[in-house]
């Protein structure tokens, strides 16, 4: 089983860092503003932009399998190329984007500080741009390329695969299907300090529920050649927007 963390990066000291490359397949840091104004006002913490590229420079320096995440939303999207070139210059060559999920604090300001679609296709331009001027690659998993299609596809994310070959686990022992799900009870598996992981990832009606939603979509996406590119959409945005898990996009012209 291959582990990946997620992480803020500001509690990491050098050890820490050292056991992290050795041991974790993949480590993720994501990075919210290239000024610290903009990154610490998004995380409410004074200083954490300053903490989180110390974490990153650790991770580097001891030549782990580091990858920058980017979070676009109103109030930072500006300043991704910036974020991208500051990460670069520390030794960062893997990025990827992720469409902001409506979960945590976002979940009650979602639509009004997530990106519309002119500001997601200036921002597409611009990673472009600086993609092939650093000649580095900006990828996106299946949930994000559904806003950014022209942008790199990340391997292993082709289609959803939420509770197919992955699982989320959240600093509190919850397990979700996915990372996009994670925080949103709804979606929780169980959590692992009273299941067993096992066990949960073999009976959690949530995780059952998506194994069978993905082959037994909703009647209208059964016999559309475009299903396995979008799936109905995201299970997660569905249950944001329309309370409902087994929807498909009502908007889709497929």
């Amino acid at each position: 089983m291959k582990t990946h963390i997620h992480t803020t990066g500001t509690l990491l000291t050098s050890k820490d860092a050292s056991l992290i490359a050795e041991l974790v397949d993949e480590t993720s840091i994501t990075i919210l503003g290239a000024l610290a104004q903009t990154h610490d006002k998004i995380t409410s913490v004074n200083g954490s932009l300053k903490s989180t590229e110390k974490g990153l420079k650790a991770l580097l320096n001891k030549h782990g399998n580091v990858r920058t995440y980017l979070v676009p939303m109103k109030s930072n999207y500006k300043e991704t190329t910036q974020i991208i070139e500051k990460a670069y210059q520390m030794g960062c060559s893997k990025f990827r984007l992720l469409s902001l999920s409506p979960t945590g604090r976002a979940q009650e300001s979602f639509n009004d500080i997530s990106l519309n679609l002119k500001e997601r296709r200036w921002l597409t331009n611009e990673l472009m741009i600086i993609g092939e001027r650093l000649d580095i690659d900006i990828d996106v998993g299946f949930c994000t390329r559904q806003d950014y299609p022209q942008l790199g596809e990340l391997h292993g994310h082709q289609t959803c695969l939420a509770a197919e070959n992955r699982m989320h686990i959240d600093a509190f022992g919850e397990v979700f299907p996915c990372t996009a799900s994670s925080g949103l009870q709804a979606f929780s598996g169980g959590n692992i300090r009273t299941h067993d992981l096992a066990d949960l990832w073999k009976v959690s009606p949530m995780f059952q529920f998506f194994r069978y939603f993905h082959s037994n979509p909703p009647l209208k996406c059964r016999s559309c050649i475009e299903y396995w590119q979008c799936m109905g959409g995201c299970r997660v945005m569905m249950f944001h927007r329309y309370r409902d898990f087994t929807l498909a996009k009502p908007d889709c012209i497929s």
